[in-house]
């Protein structure tokens, strides 16, 4: 009797395999073709925003990932943090998820990195999710169409726009997918015994815990939940993923050097509890009104009137969900499940988590408790008046996702949307102005961090508008401005245990270098990017500045050996690109014009200059080129002259003042200088509807909505 107990427990793999594929067998016909439908639905759904624009932390991460650049074995994943170790400063995030990772990596092997196979694979991610959690609530619960009208409601929820369309979104996505195999294998080791599917459970906690951090908060749920299925737990598969967690803490804080979520208590109560209220209050409107709402907020503007009566009402029904759990038992579990991920992230609001602590898609897992609860009470209804419920919430979900899909179109109409509820939020308005100068709309970009320095700011926040001013200024190459912001970082750096110091040194350094490089500094320029590179060896962008510096200014030994250093530490770097030997032959047989052409591209803008001025006779545009050449060289007042003597010799000609005009505004974005010549030019002919329209704009839509900034 005892041999045969032991056959009957032991962890056999061949009878755990057998089990779940009879469990998969018994997918019918009908399950298919309800799966097939929701597939086709969600490609329908999502499938117009497969080719949008990468938005916020998605530039970030493909650009310079040396992960990715360098196509590094899979199991590098393992050894870099999520992010800032993989741009090559060390210990600048908090994360550690390298089965993340390791999908982007294996995805660039694959076919590359695109945006519609990106966002394809967050999409069959979430589909492969709802196929698994289909299957457990088919094991879970015999009620009619209950697993049909479960799964449906949470795949069309409106608040997974977030995790699918932003693709590093992926974590969530990933989260859900190995909790759902978490909870399947646990619930066939309920009804079948065996012991592998115990093991295996314990496997997709792990896989789920290297995806994302906040797996942890599923531990006490697999207590509830078998205690709740079992009326008995079994202590080690709890222990084995205890055991679990308490590993990942270690790899993360002492061998990869990642600093963990830091939590700092108000010392108000009255105020933390307002906040907690108010954010649970933010996290169920997010959830029961999707239609329209905020996809982030900061823990300050949460707490309104509204949502503190939301998290009061909130407390209220998880209240009376335990009390109608006496009736319906089955609602026990995803109240716990809601309750457990919602005061989680809850908790976040007590973190330094940079830009935002409270945001609706960490209320995923949330969701589903939601979706399952409200399943149970419509299966309270007789079968037949099921189906309209679920009718209504799909006609009204799908198109809210059709529709809020359209803000993750472009970078600007992100932003723009977030805007619309957070309009005084200075990150808000920096990454307007972030996407607004990338393309390329500089007087945008400035009225928006204009206004951020009227606004309450982070630290961090404020750091990033000194940074992108820096940068505008240098597109004006107004070089002692760009000093002066850089000059206003170097205290932030003097912060002590600021996060962005190691990113911050090295952006002042190249910077630097940059505006160093422009003036003809070389070997100023040469330091300090020599710093960089020997403080962050394992960022690529330091390397790439210097070797335009030496190929720039024509220094081709020391462009060869840096090239030669380049090849050793990023193999992939000049995979398709002409070696140093190549471009030095190529600059040696180009004509003039494509020689000033190519020093200018490099910044080498005094050869640029001597090269201009060997041409036999200077055209009016040879002239705005070189004194645009000038005050990019950082010699002001030389541009000046050339410009001022233009004008003294073409004063009549309005045609000639709109050139003047259009080369400061187009050129040098001074919009200033720009408007003075564009005012005289109509005093010379009145009839010129364009050139008034553009004073009007300076005037109105720039100049009257710019503070001072230096005062």
């Amino acid at each position: 009797m005892l041999n045969k107990t032991n056959d009957r427990t032991r962890p056999n793999a061949e009878q755990v395999w057998g089990v779940a594929y009879r469990t998969f067998r018994g997918i019918g016909k009908r399950d298919l073709i309800f799966l097939a439908l929701l597939g086709v639905i969600l490609l329908g759904v999502y499938g117009r925003t497969l080719n949008y624009d990468l938005i916020w932390d998605d530039r970030l991460y493909f650009k310079g990932n040396v992960l990715l650049d360098e196509n590094r074995p899979l199991w590098d994943a393992f050894e870099y943090g999520y992010f800032g170790d993989q741009l090559g400063v060390r210990g600048f995030d908090q994360y550690y998820r390298p089965l993340l990772t390791a999908t982007f990596m294996l995805e660039k092997r694959l076919w590359g990195i695109r945006n519609t196979t990106l966002r394809l694979t967050n999409l069959s991610i979430f589909f492969l999710s709802l196929c698994f959690l289909f299957v457990f609530f088919k094991q879970h619960s015999e009620r009619a169409y209950f697993p049909e009208m479960v799964t449906l409601l949470f795949a069309l929820h409106p608040l997974h726009l977030d995790n699918i369309v932003w693709i590093v979104g992926r974590g969530d996505l990933l989260l859900l997918f190995w909790a759902a195999l978490t909870f399947l294998n646990l619930e066939l080791y309920i009804q079948k015994k065996k012991v592998g599917f115990l093991l295996l459970s314990t496997l997709f906690f792990v896989l789920g815990l290297l995806s994302k951090e906040s797996m942890l908060f599923f531990l006490p749920l697999l207590v509830v939940y078998e205690l709740l299925r079992r009326k008995k737990i079994t202590i080690p598969y709890h222990l084995a993923s205890v055991a679990a967690i308490l590993l990942f803490y270690y790899v993360k804080l002492h061998l990869l050097d990642i600093g963990n979520v830091r939590f700092m208590p108000s010392t108000n109560l009255v105020e933390s509890l307002k906040r907690i209220v108010a954010t649970l209050g933010y996290y169920v409107k997010s959830m029961v009104f999707p239609l329209s709402s905020e996809m982030f907020i900061s823990r300050n503007d949460v707490v309104t009137l509204s949502y503190l009566a939301l998290g009061i009402a909130a407390i209220l029904a998880f209240f009376f969900l335990f009390y109608l759990s006496k009736k319906h038992r089955g609602i026990l579990f995803p109240a716990f499940l809601a309750g457990s991920f919602l005061g989680g992230h809850g908790a976040l609001i007590f973190t330094p988590i940079f830009p935002y602590q409270i945001y609706s898609r960490y209320a995923m897992m949330a969701v589903l408790g939601f979706c399952w609860i409200g399943t149970i009470l419509i299966c309270t209804l007789k079968e037949k008046q099921r189906f309209y419920p679920v009718l209504i919430l799909t006609l009204v979900f799908i198109p809210t996702i059709v529709l809020n899909s359209s803000a993750y179109k472009t970078e600007i109409s992100f932003w723009k949307k977030a805007a619309t509820f957070a309009s005084h939020d200075a990150f808000v308005q920096f990454e307007i102005a972030q996407a607004s100068f990338e393309n390329r709309d500089y007087l945008t970009s400035e009225i928006h961090l204009n206004r951020c320095l009227s606004l309450n700011m982070k630290r961090r926040t404020a750091a990033l508008v000194s940074l992108l001013y820096a940068d505008l200024e240098f597109e004006r190459a107004n070089y002692t401005n760009v000093r002066r912001w850089l000059g206003n970082l170097e205290g932030f750096t003097q912060v002590p245990n600021f996060s962005m110091t190691p990113k911050l040194r090295m952006d002042i350094n190249k910077k630097l270098a940059l505006v160093d490089m422009a003036c003809g500094a070389v070997g100023s320029a040469e330091g300090l990017l020599l710093r960089n590179i020997d403080r962050y060896p394992n960022y690529s962008a330091n390397y790439t500045e210097l070797y335009r510096l030496f190929i720039g200014y024509n220094l081709w030994e020391k462009a060869e050996d840096l090239e030669r250093k380049i090849r050793a530490r990023f193999p992939a770097f000049f995979s398709g690109k002409p070696n140093t030997q190549m471009i030095k032959e190529k600059f040696e047989s180009l004509n003039l014009e494509q020689k000033i052409y190519f020093a200018t591209q490099y910044s080498n803008y005094s050869q640029s200059i001597e090269l201009v001025q060997k041409k036999p006779k200077l055209e009016m545009e040879d002239r705005f080129f070189l004194a645009k050449l000038y005050y990019f060289k950082g010699d002001e007042n030389r541009g000046k002259d050339i410009v001022a003597q233009i004008y003294e010799n073409h004063s009549a000609d309005y045609n000639v003042l709109n050139r003047i005009g259009g080369f400061y505004l187009r050129e040098l974005i001074r919009a200033d200088e720009a408007l003075t010549y564009f005012e005289k030019s109509l005093e010379l002919e009145s009839d010129q509807t364009a050139i008034r329209n553009v004073i009007h704009s300076i005037k109105e839509n720039y100049l009257s909505k710019l503070n001072p900034v230096w005062n």
